[in-house]
């Protein structure tokens, strides 16, 4: 039995569609084309399925409930069911998931002149001879730079158009490898072509690719989107549990390919007035688990003792046997792992800030949906993972969001409480996302407004008129009023409760803590570090001293801070234009030691410690 659904998103026009009553509203939503923000895998915890129902009726977990016109009922939409022939629904702006969010595209890397492992060549095949007698394929490898190259089949089937008679100018395309060289790609002289590359960061969030032109290593347009798996699972831990069904694997898979990265390879080139059929390099970098995604290979043993991959490096893969629409022959790349939650990302990051051949002890972090470092202290490399990006991301927080339109990314707070938000695309904001979460954690310790355990100072919130309470689990919980329901986007109040800032403590503190575990290692202290190294989208729009004063990174003089930003969107525009990045990655996967924190005994007291809240005198200032 089917039912027809009219949805009423927060932006936008509302549209109906039809449904089968044995689906979830998820299902249904996505189907009319308004996919929600389904971050915990439906096991219903993190609460941004948030839908309000209208008139028809429903089965809410389990419970069978009729809503009447007037007031809606909220429900999570993973666990609601349409059970009558109409039904209006209603989607929150903070619900839904936004095609595209505030996403880093920058980075930064040393100017070097491009030397491609994929390259063009000019070259002229004689005419067959009939003494003696040769093929095509062999007079085109006579007049091309050893070694003779295979040809591809796509290869083969372009000679005949490519000739000229049996001969004549031809432009032909050659990747080469340790294993030798393979022809991709035989055009005649006169064709306007240049073969491409596309570079991407694969993130657990977001996504982000590079068109670029091997020859010259110009880029020729970069795009950005939200990771489409998302809809299924927001952060590594639940995609691991997700991906244990096979058909979910298949899922998640095709969310990378088919509805993130294809989408991205038509925006660049349509941006370009490009063919995608040039791109004949396929490069990515990203987390063990969003490779193995990727490459459609199950994660589950990342997610249990004793925590290994399957595999932290591949050999080059046909792009097209993804199902990636590029070049039938293009070859597809990925920077190997460290470990299993230090992956590739993190090798590209230490290739762009060169950290092995650095002098002084330096720490490189990359903030993003994981926490991931590696220490440099005397030519030795020491890294770890700790899972603290998803607070900061908006899971688990009441008003948290991910950075899109609406988002409020930074914020102050005055010592009489007045709060100045900045939203992005300057409209009403619909919640809190990383970076001005930090913000406030910061600025609320500044002014004690939060005491070091994360409470409130009650008295100065109900002078200020920001006091207010909330119902969790059972719990009469305090809260901070950010803004009132007349000036937010959804027509709520955004509130940032007692139990959100206990999120946001437990978040930094695995992170601090993880940091501060390596320092440990070589019996350093933070003082000591000649530079901290931020990596990453998140660290590109964080305020340092902010990240410092409310204890997420250590404590050091902000001159010595770096930001290279997205080193790993970085490490696969390297491996597209610098023949040697690919064994380089190889060799640097290699080098550093795998601290296991929870191995490590001095991890826990050190995470205990992080969980409170810095003394503000002590924030760190230019010297």
């Amino acid at each position: 039995m089917t039912a027809t659904i009219q949805f009423h998103p927060a932006r936008g026009a509302a549209r109906s569609c039809a449904a089968a009553r044995a689906e979830p509203l998820t299902v249904a939503a996505e189907t009319a084309g308004f996919p929600l923000d389904a971050r915990c895998g439906g096991q219903g915890v993190c609460g941004r399925c948030r839908v309000e129902l209208g008139p028809g009726e429903y089965e809410v977990d389990g419970k069978r409930i009729c809503v009447p016109a007037g007031p809606r009922q909220e429900a999570l939409a993973f666990r609601t069911w349409v059970a009558s022939d109409q039904a209006v629904v209603f989607l929150p702006a903070g619900s839904q998931i936004e095609e595209e969010g505030h996403i880093v595209t920058d980075f930064v890397l040393s100017e070097q002149p491009p030397d491609p492992r994929i390259t063009r060549h000019a070259a002229t095949v004689p005419p067959p001879a009939r003494h003696p007698p040769h093929c095509d394929v062999k007079r085109l490898g006579d007049v091309l730079p050893a070694p003779r190259p295979d040809a591809t089949l796509e290869a083969l089937r372009q000679l005949p158009a490519a000739f000229d008679d049996g001969g004549g100018p031809v432009q032909a395309v050659i990747a080469r490898s340790a294993d030798g060289a393979r022809l991709l790609d035989v055009r005649p002289a006169a064709a306007a072509f240049s073969p491409l590359g596309l570079a991407v960061d694969v993130g657990t969030t977001t996504v982000v690719a590079l068109l670029v032109e091997l020859e010259t290593g110009l880029i020729l347009g970069r795009a950005s989107r939200y990771n489409q798996q998302i809809r299924c699972a927001g952060d590594v831990a639940s995609r691991i549990t997700y991906a244990s069904d096979p058909e979910r694997l298949k899922t998640l898979q095709r969310l990378i390919v088919q509805d993130t990265l294809n989408p991205l390879i038509r925006a660049v080139t349509r941006h370009a007035d490009r063919d995608p059929r040039d791109i004949l390099h396929v490069a990515v970098a990203g987390n063990t688990v969003m490779m193995h995604l990727l490459l459609g290979v199950d994660p589950h043993s990342i997610g249990r003792v004793p925590f290994e991959p399957v595999f932290t490096a591949v050999p080059l893969w046909p792009a097209a046997a993804l199902g990636l629409r590029v070049h039938p022959e293009a070859e597809l790349e990925c920077a190997p792992a460290c470990s299993a939650y230090v992956g590739g990302d993190l090798t590209a990051d230490l290739d762009i800030c060169n950290l092995a051949a650095r002098q002084g002890p330096t720490l490189l972090v990359d903030i993003g949906t994981n926490g991931e470092m590696i220490l440099q202290h005397n030519g030795a490399l020491y890294g770890c993972a700790t899972a603290a990006g998803p607070a900061f991301e908006g899971a688990g927080i009441s008003c948290g969001t991910r950075a899109a339109v609406g988002a409020v990314d930074h914020l102050q707070v005055s010592p009489d409480l007045e709060m100045d938000l900045h939203v992005l695309g300057d409209g009403r904001p619909t919640g809190l996302c990383g970076t001005a979460l930090i913000d406030f954690l910061a600025a609320a310790n500044a002014v004690g407004l939060l005491n070091a355990c994360g409470r409130f100072d009650l008295d100065r919130l109900r002078t200020a008129g920001r006091y207010r309470t909330v119902e969790a689990e059972g719990r009469t919980l305090h809260a901070c009023l950010l803004a009132p329901a007349a000036e937010t986007a959804g027509g709520r109040d955004l509130l940032l409760s007692e139990a959100d800032v206990a999120q946001l403590l437990k978040a930094k503190a695995a992170l601090l803590a993880g940091a501060q575990t390596l320092l440990d290692v070589r019996g350093l202290e933070a003082a000591e570090l000649k530079c901290l190294v931020l990596a990453g989208g998140f660290a590109r729009y964080l305020d340092p001293r902010h990240a410092m004063a409310m204890g997420l990174l250590p404590r050091v003089p902000l001159e010595r801070i770096e930001i290279i930003g997205n080193g790993s969107l970085a490490g696969a525009y390297r491996l597209l234009t610098d023949a040697s990045a690919g064994p380089r990655l190889l060799h640097l996967a290699r080098l550093p030691e795998i601290i296991e924190l929870n191995h490590t005994p001095t991890f826990e007291d050190r995470f205990i410690d992080a969980l409170q809240l810095p003394d503000p005198a002590e924030t760190p200032h230019a010297s």
